[in-house]
């Protein structure tokens, strides 16, 4: 990789809040009014170090009972993707079925509680409660939810709302999305990239990453 491709690559993230506002004016919904809820939260807010409280950005109800407070400690990934699904869905009618003990599994399935829904999290508890599908990585579209896992020393999950991919000479690279992490003290863009690309932030492993759509 030559000086000018690095150099544009790393001083990527700089340019996904501009590219988020130009694929939210584009999106078709639902992928859109996915977007529009996603920003509605703003940016910030803190970080949750520690993932002790509920990690949502504001009170989720369901059918009159309590599913999580809002978080006083600060958001964290999987509180903030289930909050911004959680409003979508409860904009229609494909909660109407699912009774509060239901919301709960669904978001405990979510944040990978269970042994079972511990590896796809957000792309198991879609199909698991029929309220979406699982995708393929190669089909993501801005608006997505993803699952990725990071090759580490001590491997690390991230879930986040997915922007788009990075392509080089053809090739996907790596990714922009919006989340909750500790680099934005809360809800942010950022931007990471594969395992093995020789670029800063290449922890992503691309054999791990899974895909949910409403």
């Amino acid at each position: 990789m030559d000086r000018r491709s690095f150099l544009t690559l790393t001083g990527a993230s700089a340019l996904v809040p501009s590219l988020a506002l130009a694929t939210q004016q584009k999106a078709e919904a639902p992928s859109r009014l996915v977007l529009d809820t996603a920003f509605s939260f703003g940016m910030g807010g803190g970080y949750d170090k520690k993932w002790g409280g509920s990690g949502v950005p504001e009170l989720i109800e369901h059918k009159g009972k309590r599913i999580l407070s809002k978080a006083t400690g600060g958001t964290y990934c999987c509180g903030f993707t289930f909050a911004v699904c959680a409003k979508v869905l409860a904009q229609g009618d494909a909660l109407k079925s699912k009774s509060a003990s239901d919301m709960k599994a669904f978001q405990q399935a979510w944040y990978g509680a269970t042994k079972i829904s511990s590896e796809r999290q957000c792309a198991f508890a879609v199909e698991r409660f029929g309220l979406g599908q699982e995708v393929r990585p190669k089909d993501a579209q801005a608006g997505d939810f993803v699952q990725l896992w990071r090759k580490t020393k001590k491997p690390s999950g991230h879930s986040v709302l997915f922007l788009s991919w990075i392509e080089l000479e053809g090739k996907r690279i790596g990714l922009h999305y919006l989340s909750s992490q500790g680099s934005t003290d809360g809800i942010g863009f950022a931007t990471e990239f594969f395992h093995g690309t020789d670029l800063p932030n290449a922890r992503v492993d691309p054999d791990r990453i899974y895909v949910a759509r409403l």
